[in-house]
């Protein structure tokens, strides 16, 4: 019961931490106007995600200038979120992760660059540790193309093969930083 609760807390802490890192004035969109559900199809995401259903707008943060598409399937849910690139990937990484982690825990988050995808691109993949003060399991990749950031979030990645989570995000991530219109 302890852990449902925490894993709750933590999910909330999260959708908090996305808001302040992020916070952009109310109705302002994304430079090109992309459709988060258009930057991947139904076949990719099953191709990482068995059983993955049809692409899903999620509006909550529409009035921070944040638009999101999410996936559910077997092992969960997975979400692309298209977002102002006023920060940068590589703080919006290390903004998401704050809720995630034990803030008195130094060095817990591993942080990969990936080449290759937009003019920067950082994943991060760790199970729930709390030795090494990981509190909920997270797996995501923000990459930065002009003046936009995807985050690429599905927490039930961290469950399995850091590696094979690593190159999921990656393949993902490229094929919808591909897609993005030129801001």
């Amino acid at each position: 019961m302890k852990i449902a609760c925490l894993s709750k807390s933590v999910a909330a802490l999260a959708a908090m931490l996305t808001l302040f890192v992020v916070v952009v004035p109310a109705g302002a969109k994304d430079a090109a106007g992309a459709d988060p559900c258009q930057l991947l199809t139904r076949s990719e995401v099953a191709a990482v995600m068995p059983g993955a259903q049809l692409g899903k707008p999620e509006s909550s943060r529409e009035a921070y200038g944040i638009r999101a598409c999410v996936w559910e399937w077997e092992g969960g849910s997975f979400a692309l979120q298209l977002l102002p690139g006023k920060h940068g990937a590589a703080n919006e990484i290390r903004g998401m992760a704050l809720g995630y982690t034990n803030p008195l825990a130094r060095n817990s988050v591993r942080y990969e660059t990936v080449p290759g995808i937009g003019e920067v691109a950082l994943a991060a993949v760790e199970p729930v540790d709390a030795a090494r003060g990981v509190i909920a399991d997270m797996a995501m990749l923000t990459a930065q193309r002009g003046a936009q950031v995807i985050l690429l979030q599905c927490a039930a990645l961290a469950r399995g093969d850091r590696a094979a989570a690593l190159k999921a995000l990656t393949v993902l991530g490229r094929a919808a930083v591909a897609r993005l219109p030129a801001s």
